[in-house]
């Protein structure tokens, strides 16, 4: 494997690579990181999140699809500065949610009020019960105003629950 991922000419996505080796790769890769002085990296892959099950580190992720997926992706803005490599980063997203099993849905430059809209459709419209997990992804700008973290549509307003 460590061949494939050092060789440019092989097309190979680690972290498929990863989820094909066996259900404690993904721990044993994350103590490797650990023992390497990688913690922070080793966090960032999940690591604080698992939880036991059984003898084994696992999320119990069995469902087909594995869950939902959405991607707001905002790259042009009224009054902020656009965000032009922000398609690439939407794009690898969206093909490593798709490859691993989830149901991927895609929205390019949503206004503050399109943004909330589209999370409560996207609440309201899925089947949950039947998925083990979701996941949310906004690429936006976003600020800190008096203590709260906010996130920008392409007006360049902020979202905000009504």
């Amino acid at each position: 494997m460590l061949n494939n991922l050092y060789d440019l000419n092989i097309d190979c996505d680690f972290f498929v690579e990863l989820t094909n080796r066996g259900p404690d790769a993904h721990r044993k890769f994350g103590q490797v990181l650990m023992e390497a002085g990688y913690s922070e990296e080793a966090e960032i892959l999940g690591l604080g999140a698992i939880t036991s099950c059984g003898k084994r580190l696992c999320y119990k992720m069995f469902s087909k699809p594995l869950g939902f997926c959405l991607i707001i992706n905002n790259v042009e803005f009224d009054y902020l500065e656009d965000r032009i490599e922000s398609d690439v980063n939407a794009e690898a997203l969206e093909y490593l949610f798709k490859k691993i099993g989830y149901n991927v849905e895609c929205e390019r430059n949503m206004t503050a009020d399109n943004m909330l809209a589209r999370l409560i459709k996207f609440r309201d419209e899925n089947e949950w019960a039947s998925v083990d997990s979701c996941v949310l992804i906004i690429l936006s700008h976003g600020d800190n105003v008096n203590n709260l973290d906010i996130i920008y549509g392409t007006d360049s307003q902020w979202v905000k629950k009504n």
